[in-house]
């Protein structure tokens, strides 16, 4: 039977804080397949980490959580270690004996551009809606304004619990709950194209943002290659009122209730790993997004922040680091909203 991590206090106040669902996994290092070694990640997760990072540099009250499930074997304790050395609410973290948390390695090329490796079919992550009720999203929906999840999440549940995922999704959207989605395909987690595109849609026809990649979304659907225009006139049919097109070094597109704009991304200044460009941008996007800055700047925050990351190796880079690295940029979007008469949610600095 599965067991629930516990988490001291219960906090009321759910504006402005996120949970996020999806399957954590160990990373292990480019040179070493050492399990003692290994660092927690995957792509929500690193979303949450560096999202929790920014508020609590910002003094920002807002929260962020982790809904999934893992074993409760030696590999498994290092997640929920993660999630209290990250400040990560974990009390939605289920633990099931018979499963373990899914592994992965990653290559590296002389461009930082990353190949990886899995083991993932004991993860228990993949049988996470056999053990969710109505209560859990009623408890959720109490607690958070926002649940975000990815195309890997979809993809790592086992075909026999989509139809409880979706209600389940369902239900919190009813409650209340806004839903995001990030479509980070990764074409070896589906029993084929045409079953992730039937996901892709129902979410797109769900959330209330999406992080949309031209390079995820290019094997589903049929736009011109390379082609944001193209993807985002696709992505305009469904009902998500809010639309954000990522295509790699080129502008980012938004498309939604604030109008229609292109904001150029500034290149890093070296590239060491690239393993959580995306997850990191979704995580300086959310905050801007969560603090009611305007999507110029979200998006400016969420490039600055995938900039810094990707200049060290590892989906999760030192703190101090990452702090360096984002304090003058904060300062400049808080500088620069003062000047317009525009809202950001910042520290004095």
């Amino acid at each position: 039977m599965q067991e629930k991590s516990s988490e001291a206090g219960q906090v009321n106040d759910k504006q402005r804080s996120i949970c996020f669902f999806g399957e954590p996994l160990l990373e292990l290092g480019c040179d070493t397949f050492d399990m003692l070694s290994a660092k927690v990640a995957g792509d929500v997760f690193n979303t949450a980490v560096y999202l929790k990072r920014l508020q609590l540099f910002s003094k920002n009250t807002g929260r962020a959580g982790l809904f999934t499930c893992v074993g409760d074997d030696p590999l498994s304790q290092k997640l929920l270690t993660a999630c209290a050395q990250h400040n990560i609410d974990k009390r939605w973290v289920y633990q099931e004996k018979s499963r373990t948390i899914g592994r992965y390695a990653v290559s590296l090329d002389d461009k930082g551009e990353r190949s990886f490796r899995y083991w993932r079919n004991d993860s228990a992550a993949r049988t996470l809606f056999s053990r969710v009720s109505e209560s859990v999203a009623e408890e959720i929906a109490q607690s958070y304004e926002y649940f975000y999840f990815s195309g890997i999440s979809l993809a790592v549940v086992e075909n026999h619990l989509r139809d409880q995922m979706w209600q389940f999704f369902h239900s919190l959207k009813s409650k209340g709950v806004k839903l995001v989605f990030d479509t980070n395909y990764r074409a070896a987690l589906w029993s084929d194209a045409k079953q992730a595109k039937a996901e892709f849609e129902k979410a797109f026809n769900l959330v209330e943002l999406a992080f949309v990649g031209v390079e995820d979304c290019q094997p589903l659907f049929d736009f011109n290659y390379g082609s944001a225009q193209g993807l985002i006139s696709i992505a305009s049919q469904f009902n998500c009122p809010n639309l954000v097109i990522k295509n790699g070094d080129k502008p980012v597109l938004y498309r939604g209730r604030h109008g229609e704009l292109s904001v150029s991304l500034k290149p890093a200044p070296k590239v060491i790993d690239t393993t959580a460009a995306g997850d990191s941008f979704n995580s300086g996007f959310l905050f801007g997004w969560l603090s009611d800055a305007p999507v110029a700047d979200c998006i400016r925050l969420g490039a600055e922040t995938a900039a810094i990351v990707i200049q060290h190796l590892g989906a999760i880079i030192d703190d101090k680091l990452f702090l360096t690295g984002i304090e003058p940029v904060i300062y400049a979007l808080k500088m620069a909203g003062e000047q317009n008469n525009e809202r950001l949610l910042m520290p004095a600095l």
